[in-house]
């Protein structure tokens, strides 16, 4: 008798050998260049595989003895054994295998509806369709292999796995990408990309039918020879193969990946001279003031506040704009917006493209940043950049000697129409949910800069770090997403609204705002436990108390205030009001600060912290300046440029149209709810007047060219998209 045990342990080594081939081909995405991959993925993805696989395997293995036992037809079954597990395992696998491949939530907030488009639709399908119809058939007819106990169906398993992958990811994949380049640029053959894409469709067709076709003829052949070759040495086989394009490949991308990252190289000048050896800057991305709390036990961010207790720490500190690039440009100038120009040029013919947005041009090469002062001071000079617009293109890099710059192995979940179902589950469990993200998560930041630490400690440096786990979307993992969401299921009850809100369009939209600010807050926990693991190591190396150490932000986000979500859309506190923290070496200096500043201030502060000139031809101030006036601009296709200004316990916005002067008194009225434009003009006109004469001292400093390039636009419009800048 045929039992119940031996049909669910084949139906077990069915499930676990496609769970081996599968990990296999998923094990060529960690190749992807220009992203980071975690050393848990590799582990994690074969985990997932071989759990998930084996399991359908059980239940194919179930399902089919139920069948037999109902048909009490044990003796055909014992002859027609492998045509019951095609019908009974290989349609399931392929039919479950197709649908996890192309299943897509939208990660993004509010920005991405839709997965990329698969380069074919439904052909894929039908293609496995074919091979399983034919399958069926053969083993009904064929009686060579039919009863042999040792069938796998390797083959078809991954001939299954080539046509989903290869027919759905054609016009994604890199290498692919780079073939028809080649082919268009050196070997000048004149056909359109499109063409190129279905002469390699065809092809790669034919390989696989070719692969499938020479699996069947090798199987008969082996049979034939050694009808002996038992199942358990398949097995190890494939164990290996798996196991070894996982270990080989994550090694490989691993050595390219961190030698890239992380070269040898020269200091800019051999003779040091500053008077500080170590300087760390920390931009927390996204982070408004009040949402880490530095001098109580009621927020959920102790590290920070550890920082604070041996630091100065500034109350008043102004973004000088409510996005991430001219802000990050002015800390790295010690300039305004309207002065080094990345804050947007409007009016231009590329408007369009960008559907009502700006073009961001980039940092031009004429301004001397804070990175290159160091490097020509003797500094090694580091980056590392969770935000993939501070790159090299947009003009961020000057002065850097090392620079890392790169999104994470998570974003092939939006890039690639088919991509291993690992990533899904990420999502809908919130397990790993990094894994569906764009960008480096605090714990890689880390990773990364701990490794670059060790690779310039030896020598004066100064690194940079930026952190981009408060931006959108939010994604805070275990256990940070349950402390701050008030349910008994938080994963569930922000997967519902997030469904509501981005697949069938009907949600609540005040619940969907206290839902991201509590995810929001989860993050800042989140990231506030890791910058305790980065102050552990600096402690534990002794770089804590000899650095100086400067943590800011380079502008808030709003969750409903003034009836807008997300930033650079106003001029208000929770956009623009960021932390500003200066842990001086061995703390010679702490205590709180109430005096105004804004971000342009860094540079120069930084400077003269470390003994070295500031430059007389910049606007920042060490440590502000009590006579100048805090100052946040931005630009905006409705109400073109705006700007706001700080002067004594008064706050000044005027737009360029659209919207009313506004005024208000922050002292009494910190909400801004409150407009004194109309009812204290005498007030509004001397502010008008100052924000007239600073316009006249904060010029443009460059022509920028080259910027306007179609090529430049469109790359720059596909990290736009990425962080939700323009639609």
């Amino acid at each position: 008798m045929y039992s119940y045990k031996r049909i669910v342990f084949r139906g077990l080594l069915l499930g676990f050998a496609a769970g081996l081939v599968v990990t296999f081909f998923d094990s060529f995405y960690i190749l992807v260049p220009k992203w980071y991959v975690p050393p848990s993925y590799p582990v994690l993805i074969a985990v997932f595989n071989t759990i998930l696989w084996t399991g359908v395997g059980g239940l194919s293995g179930v399902a089919l003895w139920l069948y037999m036992l109902r048909k009490k037809e044990i003796n055909i079954f014992l002859s027609n054994e492998n045509y019951y597990w095609s019908i009974f395992f290989l349609v399931p696998f392929a039919v479950i295998y197709g649908m996890l491949g192309r299943l897509y939530i939208p990660v993004f907030p509010w920005f991405i509806t839709e997965a990329v488009p698969a380069y074919d639709r439904s052909l894929s399908i039908l293609f496995v369709a074919g091979v399983l119809i034919f399958l069926i058939f053969y083993l009904m007819k064929k009686t060579q292999w039919k009863n042999y106990p040792g069938c796998l169906f390797v083959f078809e398993l991954a001939t299954f796995a080539m046509l989903y992958n290869f027919c759905a990811n054609i016009a994604v994949i890199q290498p692919l990408q780079n073939f028809c380049n080649y082919m268009k640029t050196v070997l000048n053959i004149q056909l359109e990309l499109a063409h190129m894409q279905i002469i390699i469709y065809i092809a790669g067709l034919l390989f696989i039918a070719g692969f499938f076709a020479a699996g069947f003829y090798a199987r008969d052949s082996l049979l034939k020879a050694s009808p002996v070759n038992k199942i358990q040495v398949k097995i190890i086989v494939l164990l290996f193969v798996a196991v070894s394009s996982l270990t080989g490949f994550f090694t490989l991308k691993t050595r390219i990946y961190f030698e890239k990252a992380i070269p040898d190289g020269n200091t800019g000048s051999p003779f040091f001279t500053g008077t500080l050896p170590r300087v760390i800057l920390i931009v927390l991305d996204t982070v408004r003031a009040d949402s880490i709390s530095l001098f109580d036990d009621s927020g959920a961010t102790k590290n920070l506040r550890m920082l604070a207790n041996d630091s100065l720490v500034f109350d008043n500190c102004i973004a000088t704009s409510p996005s991430t690039i001219p802000s990050h440009a002015t800390i790295f100038t010690g300039l305004y917006s309207s002065e080094h120009g990345t804050h947007g040029i409007l009016g231009t013919k590329e408007i369009s493209r960008f559907r009502r947005g700006l073009v961001l041009p980039p940092l031009s090469e004429i301004f001397v940043t804070l990175a290159e002062v160091f490097k020509g001071n003797g500094y090694k000079t580091a980056a590392v950049v969770s935000n993939f617009c501070i790159n090299e293109k947009q003009g961020f890099t000057q002065g850097f000697q090392i620079v890392n710059s790169t999104g994470s192995i998570g974003f092939l979940y939006n890039i690639y129409p088919f991509r291993p179902a690992f990533h899904i589950f990420c999502y809908i469990t919130n397990l790993y949910p990094k894994y569906t993200l764009y960008y480096l998560t605090a714990e890689d930041i880390n990773r990364v800069s701990i490794r670059v630490l060790k690779s310039i400690s030896s020598k004066p440096f100064f690194l940079f770090i930026n952190y981009l786990d408060a931006h959108a979307p939010y994604r805070p993992p275990r256990p940070f997403l349950g402390a701050f969401v008030s349910k008994t299921f938080p994963q569930l009850y922000s997967l519902e609204q997030h469904i509501r809100r981005l697949i069938i369009k009907r949600s609540n939209w005040k619940k969907w705002l206290s839902l991201q600010r509590e995810l929001y807050k989860g993050e800042i926990a989140y990231l506030d436990q890791q910058l305790g693991k980065l102050f552990y190591y600096l402690k534990e190396t002794g770089l804590y108390d000899s650095s100086l150490i400067v943590v800011t932000s380079d502008h808030g986000e709003l969750f409903g205030e003034h009836g807008s979500y997300g930033h650079r859309k106003t001029l208000y506190e929770d956009e623009i009001r960021v932390p500003l923290i200066i842990k001086l070496p061995y703390s010679k200096q702490v205590g709180r600060q109430s005096k105004m500043l804004d971000l342009c201030d860094i540079y120069p502060t930084i400077l003269s912290l470390c003994g070295m000139p500031v430059p007389s031809d910049i606007s920042g101030k060490p440590f502000g300046d009590n006579s100048s006036l805090a100052l946040s601009e931005f630009y905006n296709f409705d109400i073109g440029r705006g700007r706001a200004i700080y002067f004594d316990r008064y706050k000044y916005i005027l737009y360029e149209h659209q919207r009313e002067p506004e005024l208000y008194n922050l002292d009494k009225d910190p909400e801004e709810s409150n407009n004194l434009a109309k009812t204290e003009s005498d007030t509004e006109v001397m502010l008008r007047e100052k924000l007239s004469t600073l316009e006249e001292k904060h010029v443009p400093r460059s022509k920028l060219s080259g910027w306007e390039s179609k090529e430049y636009v469109e790359e720059l419009q596909k990290k736009l998209k990425a962080l939700g800048y323009i639609q």
